[in-house]
């Protein structure tokens, strides 16, 4: 009934993000960057008597990320204006069928993705289809 699961992932997001002190909308842009994902998970399932047809499960994550690169953006933002390193909270809704994986939730950052900023911690939902073996 209860599991934890540790993983790797590659990610890429695209985080909406407006210059501190701009009242103009058009300084919110997109802020693209990849990152290496290790998430540490902890879940209830809930129908763990048929786990290998059909398994709904509750789960939460901690989610260490180390960021790879920030892609082109109108902000002027590069690699070195970012934090090298995140910690993400996780938590969702997870549905296997046979060998399919259907995830959905939100991440929470809870440190600042760019550097000598106390605005721009990053959150996102997401929704993961995957397979299992």
């Amino acid at each position: 009934m209860f599991y934890w699961q540790a993983g790797a992932r590659f990610a890429g997001a695209n985080i909406g993000y407006k210059l501190p002190g701009s009242a103009d909308t058009a300084d919110f842009s997109d802020l693209p960057f990849n990152d290496i994902q290790l998430p540490l998970t902890a879940g209830i399932n809930f129908t763990s008597f048929m786990n290998r047809v059909l398994s709904v499960r509750l789960f939460i994550s901690a989610v260490p990320s180390f960021n790879l690169k920030v892609g082109d953006n109108p902000l002027g933002i590069t690699k070195d204006e970012i934090n090298s390193f995140l910690l993400y909270g996780q938590g969702g809704l997870g549905v296997n069928v046979a060998f399919l994986v259907l995830e959905t939730g939100y991440n929470f950052g809870f440190n600042e993705l760019l550097i000598d900023n106390t605005d721009s911690k990053p959150g996102q939902f997401f929704v993961n289809l995957g397979f299992r073996f």
